[in-house]
């Protein structure tokens, strides 16, 4: 018998209210170590990617540019329903 994966986004954040929203029968995808489900990683990929662009040191650093490149990727994956792994 195995265990459903859950989305820990309400673990992470220590919420306890509206643990419902999140889709039961959709994926899980981890990001940044964290199981989450597809609302709540977009969420998250979001704020990552606002945070690189609007990095001070983009302009001038490959691996940031490249973090970002990547997350644009994971974003476009999760949008279209595709595990990231």
């Amino acid at each position: 018998m195995s265990e459903s994966i859950q989305c820990q986004y309400y673990t992470i954040n220590k919420l306890r209210d509206d643990k419902d929203c999140c889709d039961k029968n959709g994926h899980i995808y981890e990001i940044q170590g964290r199981q989450l489900c597809k609302s709540h990683a977009l969420s998250q990929l979001n704020d990552l990617e606002y945070k690189l662009i609007h990095s001070p040191n983009r302009p001038t650093s490959i691996t940031e540019q490249r973090l970002l490149d990547e997350t644009k990727i994971l974003k476009l994956r999760v949008k279209s329903g595709k595990n990231i792994n």
